[in-house]
């Protein structure tokens, strides 16, 4: 709607009076055209006061973008990298903690030391791959030394910080101007009305917004004044050095003691601020949480026992593998040979009982003599092999066919 109200005379029709109020409007930003009771108030202020909070909007949301297209990307597959490989060298410490299990059972269980040698000689073979140095630790000392990631970071914080800064002197002057200038006189004389007697020389006028802006601006104010301590907090943040999320991985016997706590700013600090603020994701998290508040216990418990026991937990969906039961596999695979023991029956029966309608029939018992037990498919039901045929007047395929399904099963 109409954001300013000027008096014109009562002889003037709505047409010159909507002329009155568009022209002062117009010379808002026109010292010239105006008399302020205030004297040097700049009006245009009012005027552009919407436009001038929509920048600022604009303005907060450039650091956000910039980060969002500049550095989300990388840092979001660093730290997904990050994650697999802490889950993957918590598996692979719980393999190896089963494999010096195994290997202490085959010695207990290996009179002769000759072959107790060999056995653990071939054994250390295999698990000798879990001990490998995990790639994770390497990458996250590279860190240390890089600061390209920290560097966006300050900057769309500064960034961030300079415009609220901006805004909220911005905010504090226009609230403390708003009630002294919203009232000021317009003189529409100008061109051909210039000697028009019938026009006044001056208007009286006024900024209906004003108010509105007043308490706009108030807000604003007070939001952008909150949120600076906000601002500064997430500034200095990466600085606390905080490392409780690797220290747990420490316990491991794959991840060796490291010193990751950084001097100043650095990629590390970020990263282990980020690792932190999305713990929930590494799965392996809570185990080693579990074994550190028990080892720190006193109680005297050997990790690496806790570790084999941890051994009973799935981890396969961490390596993203989906796991399939002994039992689901041994169901899918005799369900795939009583496919194909059937297969095979429909082909004999096709080709030796075509004519006869009796061969069928001695075809279906014969079918069901030989195909599996209902609820067993992996044992086949093989009696009377070592009898004689029955005098069915059977073809040759179909006296072999007792042997084919013994092949099979």
């Amino acid at each position: 709607g109409t954001q300013i109200s000027c008096f014109s005379p009562s002889s003037f029709s709505w047409r010159q009076a909507a002329f009155v109020d568009s022209y002062c409007w117009a010379a808002v930003q026109q010292k010239d055209s105006l008399q302020s009771d205030s004297g040097n108030l700049q009006l245009w202020l009012h005027k552009f006061f919407p436009y001038i909070l929509l920048l600022f909007a604009i303005l907060l949301y450039l650091p956000p973008l910039f980060w969002r297209f500049a550095a989300a990307p990388h840092l979001c597959s660093d730290l997904k990298f990050i994650m697999e490989e802490l889950d993957k060298a918590y598996n692979r410490a719980i393999e190896t903690a089963r494999s010096i299990h195994n290997l202490n059972l085959r010695d207990a269980a290996c009179p002769v030391p000759g072959v107790n040698e060999n056995t653990g000689q071939s054994l250390w073979e295999i698990p000798e791959s879990h001990f490998k140095y995990p790639i994770v630790e390497q990458y996250l000392k590279t860190k240390k030394h890089s600061n390209n990631l920290i560097i966006n970071y300050i900057s769309c914080r500064l960034l961030t910080l300079t415009i609220i800064l901006l805004a909220c002197v911005y905010l504090g002057y226009y609230f403390s101007l708003s009630s002294l200038s919203d009232e000021f006189v317009c003189s529409i004389k100008s061109g051909i009305l210039r000697n028009d007697s019938t026009v006044p020389d001056q208007f009286q006028c006024k900024l209906i917004a004003v108010g509105i802006f007043q308490l706009l601006s108030f807000i604003n104010l007070v939001v952008y004044v909150l949120l600076t301590p906000v601002v500064v907090y997430t500034l200095f943040v990466p600085f606390r050095q905080k490392t409780d999320v690797l220290k747990v991985y420490e316990i491991l016997p794959t991840f060796d003691v490291l010193n990751f706590k950084s001097e100043g700013y650095n990629d590390l600090s970020l990263y282990n601020l980020f690792l932190e603020e999305n713990v929930s994701e590494l799965k392996s998290y809570k185990c080693l949480k579990v074994l550190e508040n028990i080892k720190s216990s006193g109680e005297g418990i050997d990790p690496m026992v806790l570790l084999n026991n941890l051994g009973m937990i799935r981890m396969d969906a961490v390596d993203g593998k989906a796991a399939m039961s002994a039992e689901m596999m041994e169901e899918k695979e005799g369900s795939q040979t009583t496919e194909l023991k059937a297969e095979l029956c429909e082909k004999i029966w096709s080709n030796s009982f075509k004519a006869s309608p009796e061969r069928r029939n001695s075809g279906r018992c014969l079918q069901k003599w030989f195909l599996p037990a209902q609820g067993n498919p992996n044992v086949a039901v093989t009696r009377h092999f070592a009898s004689p045929a029955p005098s069915w007047g059977l073809s040759p395929s179909l006296m072999a066919f007792p042997l084919l399904l013994s092949f099979l099963s």
